[in-house]
């Protein structure tokens, strides 16, 4: 290696690509050759663990043995202490050497995988070295030529030959068969006979279908030679070699599918193989005749895995022959001009644009037509949002439209200009509607099962744009909810309350539920504010401050008039009510002007000096009353 290093390879460049293969299937064979001497090295060191701690192990009782003798105080016991502590002894010595025979494989183990990994780098060297200055002449190429129509002027030979055995085999196991029909009883010996037979003749079979695929290959061997030739020529342009590089590794895949099958194959065999061993070995010594038909299955057995072997051989040699072209193509395809890998990548792109992924009604729907189509949804989806929001803030307005019809109108166009750029879609890319047909009935079965609430809502969302009991900008009350309508979507409907917190609520709640609509026909709304005045207090007087407190208010309706009403004498008061109307956009509206009321009705009660009641309560005694009496704080109470 050194010297390889310091004064480079003893031939002279330029280098033939024949060796170099060479090379490089010994470079192969010693890499797996080193991974099993590593794994040698690794079992080789757990061995000498197990050996030093069973060394320690015998020392160990070795000197507890020792101990026990010298402690010992029971002469007749002295003799069998005596034995025990050599027979532990010999055993310790044995351990020891153990442990030297463990280390010493060890040590053979080391220096074979330092040998194998010296010679590993080597051959990597030399690999280095004749890869600056190879080049492949016509003359080896024929020689390989010839060489490979060599082998399969062979096989034809062994083809020819395996045929005429196999008709002979097929004759004999006829006539076996006959005589097996004709016998007069059963007799095991002519059975195992015509199986004999059957599976002499199914081997050649076999052989000829093996030898078969050997000869392909040897085709297939022989066009990728033609084409490494060709290769390191440089007659080729790049796209014929990415078809090369494409067509190789699917020949690549084959030959691995064919060698998994093979192992599989001889599997089976070993089993079978496995199987009539032990029918062999349970044969009585008189029973030769059985014995001599059941050797020659296990002959044949063995004469098949040894064609499997040679087959195998095959493809390994067809996988070699493969993978270095591939080698030889990736290095040209690897120093590709910046253009010419763009126009590559281009036409990949090209092709599968156009992928065809099925088609309808004799119309092909390609990636292309997939991706334009769903581009222009997209497009479409945006185009939508926006012309329907321009139209709802620019043009509706103009036509006298209010904010709740015009919210409505803009829904209805948003999902109708949905659907229309959904044709323009499907016919810019001419895919045809019946492509949907089957997606359809899909969809009808989801919805009929897993979408009813969806559906439910979307129907209630179309009902409420069309009748519009409901419109953006109501004041609305569903339940405990209050608040003002700021979009009616498809499925649902946003409130915003008093608190600003926007609240989503289904469509279908507007349908199923009772809803109180402030603001659905007319802003009005009458509203009342209720006060209890002491008893003895003057009525019209009182009446008259209400009907002031509230005329005076500036967000009060003057029509209608406010109204007084003397509601009740009550238990505690005398109850007043006031009605008046005001124009209510908001909950809050409400009631900030009737305590605007409030803060003046209490007002001008205080001026005029009536009494707002509070409750009272009046406690009436019986016949035995209490006798209570007032005493100053210092007197005592008489015991």
């Amino acid at each position: 290696l050194e010297s390889l290093r310091s004064t480079g390879l003893p031939e002279s460049p330029p280098y033939s690509l024949l060796p170099r293969d060479a090379l490089r299937d010994e470079l192969l064979t010693l890499v797996g050759r080193v991974a099993t001497i590593d794994a040698g090295v690794a079992a080789a060191s757990a061995a000498r663990d197990d050996a030093r701690k069973d060394r320690e192990a015998r020392e160990s009782t070795r000197r507890r043995a020792k101990e026990a003798l010298e402690t010992n105080s029971q002469p007749e016991q002295t003799a069998a202490l005596t034995a025990e502590l050599r027979l532990r002894e010999s055993e310790s010595r044995l351990a020891e050497e153990q442990l030297q025979l463990k280390r010493l494989e060890h040590d053979r183990q080391r220096l074979l995988q330092e040998s194998f990994e010296t010679r590993l780098t080597l051959l990597r060297e030399r690999d280095r070295l004749l890869g600056k200055d190879v080049v492949f002449p016509a003359d080896e190429f024929r020689s390989k030529l010839v060489e490979l129509e060599s082998k399969q002027t062979q096989l034809g030979a062994q083809l020819a030959t395996l045929e005429r055995q196999a008709a002979f085999a097929e004759t004999e196991w006829f006539q076996a068969k006959r005589r097996l029909d004709a016998a007069p009883g059963p007799d095991r010996a002519l059975a195992e006979e015509v199986d004999a037979r059957r599976l002499k003749f199914q081997v050649h079979q076999r052989e000829i279908a093996i030898l078969n695929a050997r000869v392909q290959r040897l085709l297939d061997v022989q066009d990728l030679w033609k084409k490494r030739f060709d290769a390191w020529s440089a007659t080729q342009d790049r796209a014929t070699l990415a078809q090369w590089d494409a067509q190789t590794r699917v020949l690549l895949d084959d030959l691995d599918t064919e060698s998994r099958l093979q192992e599989l194959e001889i599997r089976d065999l070993r089993l079978e193989l496995i199987a009539l061993q032990n029918r062999r070995d349970t044969l009585a010594p008189e029973e030769t005749a059985l014995a001599r038909w059941i050797d020659e299955r296990i002959g044949l057995t063995n004469q098949l895995a040894d064609a499997f072997q040679a087959n195998g051989s095959s493809i390994d040699a067809a996988r070699r022959t493969a993978e270095r072209l591939l080698a030889d193509i990736g290095a040209d395809l690897s120093g590709v001009p910046l253009s010419e890998r763009l126009a590559g990548a281009w036409d990949a792109m090209v092709r599968a644009w156009r992928f065809e992924i099925t088609s309808v009604d004799d119309r092909p729907i390609t990636v292309g037509k997939i991706v334009v189509g769903v581009l222009l949804l997209i497009i479409g989806l945006f185009a939508s949002r926006l012309i329907s929001a321009w139209i709802g803030r620019r043009l509706l307005p103009r036509l006298g439209l209010n904010e709740g019809a015009a919210a409505a109108f803009r829904s209805v166009l948003f999902y109708l200009l949905v659907i229309i750029f959904v044709f323009i879609a499907l016919r810019m890319i001419n895919v045809p509607l019946t492509a949907f047909t089957i997606l359809g009935g899909a969809l009808a079965i989801g919805v009929g099962f897993g979408s009813q609430n969806i559906i439910n809502n979307f129907m209630s969302g179309l009902i409420l744009i069309a009748e519009r009991p409901v419109r953006v900008g109501d004041l609305i009350q569903l339940g405990d909810l209050h608040g003002v309508v700021q979009h009616i979507g498809a499925r649902s409907t946003r409130i915003m309350t008093g608190s600003n917190v926007e609240i989503v609520v289904p469509n279908s709640s507007f349908l199923e539920n009772n809803v109180v609509n402030w603001t659905l026909s007319d802003a009005r709304v009458r509203v009342s504010v209720s006060v209890g005045v002491a008893y003895g207090s003057p009525t019209r007087e009182v009446a008259k401050l209400l009907k002031k407190a509230v005329e005076e208010h500036g967000r009060v309706l003057k029509s209608p008039a406010p109204i007084v009403l003397f509601d009740e004498f009550g238990d505690n008061a005398l109850q007043f009510q006031i009605h008046f109307w005001i124009l209510m956009k908001t909950t809050m509206d409400r009631r900030t002007i009737e305590s605007d009321v409030r803060f003046r009705i209490d007002g001008l009660f205080r001026e005029a000096g009536v009494t707002i009641s509070f409750p009272q309560r009046d406690i009436h005694l019986g016949a035995n009353p209490v006798n209570i009496r007032l005493l100053p704080a210092e007197a005592e109470e008489p015991e």
